[in-house]
């Protein structure tokens, strides 16, 4: 299922009271709490991806996840937790290389294996991020890692 948590958790409303027996497998947009709050019991077992999870072993999420609830009172969202690692990295790259624009290319150029908070990344050669997603399931009315 492509799209947005709001629609995602209206289809499988619709699909429940139609008695349908179907898997939903979704994309990244579909990782959010309000997919939880609006769907409620009709998203149970849904099968997504996410790039924030801070409920594994990744030790650079669940610390994001700490320092962000006690600095704001609210969990952190997948996009505040790629801001946090955007930032992150361009800080890095001026400490290594320099504030100027092409150190700041060049040490994204070589990045690789770099331990974020929404996971192990590198770029290739065209400049996208090469990661991989956490893979997750609805169960109990959470997101839980999916084997």
């Amino acid at each position: 299922m492509g799209g947005f948590y709001n629609e995602a958790a209206l289809i499988a409303q619709q699909a429940k009271k139609l008695n349908l027996d179907v898997d939903f497998i979704g994309v990244d947009s579909l990782y959010s709490e309000a997919l939880l709050d609006l769907g409620k019991e009709s998203v149970e077992g849904f099968k997504l991806i996410g790039f924030f999870y801070p409920g594994g072993d990744n030790a650079e999420a669940i610390r994001f996840n700490e320092e962000y609830q006690a600095k704001y009172g609210s969990k952190p969202d997948t996009y505040a937790a790629y801001a946090y690692v955007a930032t992150s990295v361009i800080l890095k790259a001026i400490q290594e290389q320099g504030a100027d624009r092409e150190s700041i290319k060049t040490y994204l150029e070589t990045l690789k294996d770099y331990k974020s908070a929404t996971g192990v990344i590198s770029f290739d050669e065209n400049g996208d991020v090469v990661t991989v997603p956490s893979r997750l399931t609805v169960r109990g009315g959470q997101f839980e890692l999916y084997q």
